[in-house]
C-alpha cells in the first residue's frame, strides 16, 4: 500500500493521464508506479534491457514515460499508455479491481481492443504463462525457455517458454505425459501448481485449512488434497455456497483474482 512504501533516494515523479504516479526510485535501480493506491513495480532497471541503471526525473508524455539515467547520461522511454477500459468489466463487479490490476501489472490483456472476457475459461498454457509472468514481477528476472519438454507443446508457441520453465521447477508435471494446453486449469490444479512454485521459491506453505465445512470436499483428488488444504487455509480458494467445487473450470476473472491473492500473501 502506498502509505507504507519505502523508495531508496527517490528523483523525480511524473503523473499519466489516468492518474498513475511514476516514481523513479533511484537508488534501488527502478521505476514505480502508483495506481488505485497501491505501489508496483514498472520495471527493474538492469543492464541490456534498455533501462537506466540510476532513473531520475521521469516524464510522461502522450502515453509514453521519458526517464532519464543519471550517471549513464542518457534517456530511455517506456510505453504506459493509458489505462484501458473494457466494456464488459461493470464497476460493480466483484472481479472489478482484480481486472485491472492485474492488466496494470501485466500479468494478463484483454481479449479485444474493449472487452476483458471475464467469464471465458482459462487453459492450462494461459495459466502458466500467467505464472510465468508474476514470477518476473516477484524477482525482476524473465522466464527462461525450460529444457523438460512435452509432445504436445511445440517449439515457437506463445506458452512453450513458460511450460518448459514451469515443469523444470516442477511446477507442472503433465498428464500421462502430456501438458494438455488447451485443457481448461480447474481450480485444484491451479492450487496445486500454485504449491509447487511456493515450495520451489522457499516460500511458507504451512497454511492448513479445514475442508470440513464444503460438501464436496470429497471431490478432491488425492494428489490435490495437501495443496488444496494450504489454498483455502491461506485463502487463495474461498469457495461459494459451501462448495469448493475443486475439479470445476476458473474463469478469467476468478483466476487474475486468485494470482493476485496469492502476490498479496507473499508480498509480491
Amino acid at each position: 500500500p502506498v502509505d507504507k512504501a519505502l523508495f531508496d533516494h527517490p528523483q523525480g515523479v511524473a503523473v499519466g493521464s489516468d492518474g498513475a504516479i511514476y516514481v523513479a526510485d533511484t537508488n534501488n535501480q527502478a521505476v514505480r508506479v502508483i495506481r488505485d493506491g497501491r505501489v508496483e513495480t514498472l520495471a527493474v532497471c538492469q543492464d541490456g534491457v534498455g533501462l537506466p541503471y540510476t532513473p531520475r526525473t521521469p516524464l510522461y508524455l502522450n502515453g509514453t514515460l521519458y526517464v532519464t539515467d543519471l550517471y549513464g547520461g542518457g534517456i530511455f522511454s517506456m510505453d504506459v499508455g493509458s489505462r484501458q477500459v473494457f466494456r464488459d468489466v461493470s464497476e460493480n463487479a466483484w472481479y472489478h479491481d482484480a481486472v485491472y490490476r492485474a492488466v496494470d501489472l501485466g500479468l494478463t490483456n484483454g481479449t479485444g481492443e474493449d472487452t476483458f472476457s471475464p467469464n471465458d475459461p482459462v487453459s492450462r498454457a494461459m495459466f502458466v504463462t500467467m505464472l510465468g509472468r508474476m514470477h518476473r514481477i516477484s524477482d525482476g528476472t524473465a522466464v527462461i525457455n525450460g529444457a523438460a519438454t512435452f509432445p504436445d507443446v511445440p517449439d515457437g508457441t506463445w506458452y512453450s517458454g513458460s511450460a518448459r520453465w514451469a515443469a523444470d521447477l516442477g511446477v507442472v508435471k503433465g498428464v500421462d505425459g502430456y501438458f494438455l494446453p488447451n485443457a481448461g486449469i480447474t481450480r485444484e490444479q491451479i492450487a496445486t501448481m500454485f504449491y509447487r512454485y511456493a515450495r520451489s521459491q522457499g516460500l511458507d506453505v504451512s497454511a492448513v485449512g479445514d475442508l470440513s465445512g464444503f460438501r464436496d470436499a470429497s471431490a478432491v483428488h488425492g494428489w490435490a488434497g495437501e495443496a488444496v488444504r494450504w489454498a483455502c487455509g491461506a485463502g487463495l480458494l474461498q469457495g461459494s455456497s459451501g462448495l469448493l467445487d475443486p475439479g470445476g473450470s476458473a474463469t478469467r476473472a476468478q483466476v487474475v483474482t486468485i494470482v493476485l491473492r496469492f502476490m498479496d500473501l507473499y508480498g509480491i
